[in-house]
């Protein structure tokens, strides 16, 4: 399961502009967030402007669009995820079809796949599939009831989560129960990549005491061959 509420919530809700919500222009630097949310938060807290539901709703968008701008992880993950929507030209409030969730899904992949195997940021990857394979999503593909797109789905998400470690594969396994009980063979496939993931950090676990020890040994080595 996902260790942090606050930030499953962050990975699957639809991408907001929170440029807009704070009334500054986009990719304003933090000073810039910080100066329109003092303001914004004199005009618009429930204190000053009564506690409706509606202007207690506008005030927690404000929060949450300072929260995020202000914080350079947060920050980060939010612009990440803004471009990669862009990049689809697609958006998250439309209701979409077990079709057209597939290809959404392949033209995931086509971009996500695009980066640096060995730089990629795997906590950022990791919230970017639960954001991409949200439940919403996954639940139409599951109502549609369609074994290639079931498992034409998992394959994606399998391939994609073969760049993260053994814990958050672990993690997305779960998100993904409902189709991979449907799925006997990417079930097991997920399993599998699973424990190449705990083999590969055991590896590297040891692998600097072992280069070290080999250094010494062959420092030792001169020093006697020396004398």
């Amino acid at each position: 399961m996902v260790s942090n509420v606050s930030d499953y919530t962050f990975a699957c809700m639809a991408v907001k502009d929170y440029y807009l919500i704070l009334g500054v222009k986009t990719g304003a630097d933090i000073p810039a967030v910080k100066r329109a949310f003092r303001k914004l938060a004199m005009q618009y807290h429930p204190d000053k402007t009564g506690n409706t539901h509606a202007n207690t709703h506008h005030f927690r968008e404000i929060q949450e669009a300072y929260q995020t701008l202000s914080d350079p992880y947060k920050r980060e993950q939010y612009l990440y995820t803004r471009w990669l929507e862009k990049s689809m030209g697609r958006q998250l409030d439309k209701s979409l079809s077990a079709d057209e969730i597939l290809q959404l899904f392949l033209k995931a992949e086509q971009y996500l796949s695009q980066t640096d195997f060995y730089r990629t940021d795997k906590q950022l990857l990791y919230h970017q599939l639960l954001s991409t394979f949200s439940e919403k999503r996954l639940q139409t593909i599951l109502e549609a009831n369609h074994p290639l797109q079931i498992n034409t789905t998992l394959q994606l998400a399998m391939r994609l989560s073969a760049r993260l470690n053994a814990e958050q594969s672990m993690d997305l396994k779960e998100h993904f129960k409902n189709l991979l009980e449907l799925d006997e063979a990417s079930r097991i496939g997920w399993q599998k990549m699973i424990l190449i993931q705990k083999k590969e950090a055991s590896q590297e676990k040891w692998k600097l005491p072992i280069l070290l020890l080999i250094t010494l040994a062959i420092c030792l080595a001169i020093y006697w061959g020396s004398k």
